[in-house]
């Protein structure tokens, strides 16, 4: 419940980025992340995923109701997933961000390119929410990641 009260408390307070204003420090390395984040899918480097999370980061899927909680289970995950799969294009687009201290939140939308085992391509389209949090290293690292299929068109 604390937790919950802090990122209504950062939502509230925290700096925030808009566009067309230039991106805060934390903003810089949010985006830093991402693209560690981004080199690492594309790579199908699990490992290098997994140093991303914190070792309690808890991710739901809304597509299939997943959840995979901590960082080795996500690293086994992600093992499997590169073992059968390949990501081909990677795209995770922010539209809010806010930081204050050590926690951030970012959400947004995003579009991966996945070939299968048997070289079938599917395009996974989807909105996400990602709590962050700065460990002692200075790096920002998930903690709470939730992802959905995108809103249909109104």
């Amino acid at each position: 419940m604390i937790r919950f009260i802090k990122v209504i408390a950062l939502l509230a307070c925290g700096v925030r980025y808009s566009a067309g204003q230039a991106p805060s420090p934390a903003r810089q390395e949010y985006d830093a992340y991402l693209a560690k984040l981004k080199a690492a899918v594309l790579a199908g480097d699990a490992e290098a995923v997994g140093n991303l999370v914190t070792p309690d980061r808890v991710a739901v899927s809304g597509v299939n109701g997943n959840t995979v909680r901590g960082r080795a289970a996500q690293v086994a995950a992600d093992r499997v997933f590169f073992r059968d799969s390949r990501v081909v294009s990677f795209e995770m687009r922010v539209t809010a961000f806010s930081a204050a201290d050590s926690l951030a939140y970012a959400a947004g939308v995003g579009t991966h390119t996945v070939i299968n085992a048997a070289g079938v391509s599917r395009v996974d389209r989807f909105q996400y929410v990602d709590i962050l949090v700065r460990g002692s290293d200075g790096q920002w690292r998930s903690r709470y990641f939730m992802n959905a299929p995108p809103e249909p068109a109104r």
